[in-house]
């Protein structure tokens, strides 16, 4: 869709990817494009509403189609080459890693996951690891984050008992 609003044309595209619904707003004429959560900048990608493979591909766009804009995220402003590169990584990764397990029909944790499912393979910093690790275990299926293994399975709390007089 353009808009013709008396200015610079504006148009909306629909990249599916990280949530079924992405769009993104583009400015060619000033060679600027807003993308949403397509790039996320020094957090971890949401990957509960998340289509892995078309989003690598938006992220492939980004490094070719759009590589001269300007692009700007809904999360962390703009953008540099690493930051989208930085994202790659890790989504390829998750998804590497649930194709292996759908392969394989590997248990949880198994010593064969663990090697190619490292954290040190997920996070660009540890200074965000453990925001990473909250927002995986809330965004991927459970047996996919137990099997990616790096912390153990958050056990219940035990309920609290009260001494009775």
């Amino acid at each position: 869709m353009i808009l013709h609003l008396g200015g610079p044309d504006v148009i909306l595209e629909h990249h599916p990817g990280c949530t079924p619904e992405t769009i993104w707003v583009i400015i060619p004429q000033d060679r600027v494009v807003f993308v949403g959560d397509t790039v996320v900048i020094d957090q971890p990608p949401f990957f509960a509403t998340a289509d892995l493979e078309p989003w690598l591909e938006q992220l492939d766009l980004l490094q070719t189609t759009f590589r001269d804009y300007v692009i700007i995220s809904g999360r962390g402003g703009p953008v540099e080459k690493e930051d989208i590169r930085s994202q790659q990584r890790s989504s390829s990764n998750v998804l590497k890693g649930m194709e292996r397990l759908a392969r394989n029909n590997s248990p949880p944790g198994s010593d064969g996951e663990a090697s190619a499912t490292h954290p040190d393979k997920f996070f660009a910093s540890e200074l965000h690891q453990q925001h990473h690790v909250q927002r995986l275990r809330y965004g991927l299926p459970p047996r996919l984050f137990t099997a990616l293994s790096f912390v153990p399975p958050i056990e219940p709390a035990p309920p609290e008992t009260i001494e009775q007089p």
